[in-house]
């Protein structure tokens, strides 16, 4: 017979995804509290050597651990432990490894859903509060437990930076998110020669055509430079004959 204290606490446990494991881990950890079942999944109640009963009873409540955190995690990505379902301290290792890994891409998502928070018409300040804590939750879990005050204030200049740029700077944002780690002075290098670069292509100025100009005035500096590109070799095309 199951328990139903244990059931009752896993269905309020919103499934593991891409982007929930900061709160999940906590859930988690909760609900194998209760079934007594965490200091095994944490590692800290190793596996008897003897005698015969110890150790079936360690194994028992291993599988019980493996099968619960199992059950909690959405099914595109139960596949990441599939390997592990009679070892709950490597799928929690596991799914910790994953979730956790010093990402710069998932970091910068991470503190541009804290700055764009803002108060909801009729939401009441303890779920603002909630809201602001979670999001707080996602950054820590996206970091390296090594990251130091000084490159904590050049990430979030870089964030600020790049949340900063207009659309005309979309590319230059993606090629950014693509970078193993987020550096203020590398940032700050690239973006302007990038910057120069877009204003070399932008001041050329090709020769008169039969084209209406009016449709390169309503192009980013981006697009433009590339309009202004076939416009002059359509000139040398036409020139040539």
């Amino acid at each position: 017979m199951s328990d139903p204290v244990t059931s009752e606490t896993l269905s309020t446990i919103t499934k593991l995804n891409d982007s929930n494991y900061s709160v999940w881990k906590h859930d988690m950890r909760a609900a194998l509290q209760v079934k007594k079942l965490w200091r095994l999944t944490s590692g800290q109640e190793a596996k008897s050597s003897a005698p015969d009963d110890a150790v079936q009873l360690w194994e028992e409540k291993a599988e019980q651990a493996a099968g619960l955190i199992y059950q909690r995690i959405e099914h595109s990505m139960q596949v990441m432990v599939q390997d592990y379902m009679d070892d709950p301290v490597k799928m929690w290792t596991e799914l910790q490894k994953i979730n956790e890994q010093d990402n710069p891409a998932a970091r910068f998502n991470a503190y541009d859903e804290f700055f764009n928070i803002t108060k909801k018409e009729d939401e009441s300040l303890t779920n603002l509060v909630s809201r602001v804590e979670l999001a707080l939750h996602k950054i820590r879990s996206t970091r390296s437990t090594t990251l130091k005050l000084e490159e904590f204030e050049n990430e979030l200049a870089c964030a600020c930076l790049i949340r900063a740029l207009p659309e005309d700077y979309a590319s230059f944002r993606s090629a950014v998110l693509l970078m193993k780690e987020f550096k203020w002075n590398n940032l700050k290098r690239h973006l302007l020669k990038s910057s120069r670069t877009v204003k070399s292509a932008s001041s050329f100025s090709p020769r008169p055509c039969s084209h209406p100009p009016v449709v390169l005035l309503s192009l980013s500096p981006l697009k433009m430079s590339l309009a202004h590109s076939v416009a002059f070799l359509d000139t040398l095309r036409r020139t040539a004959i």
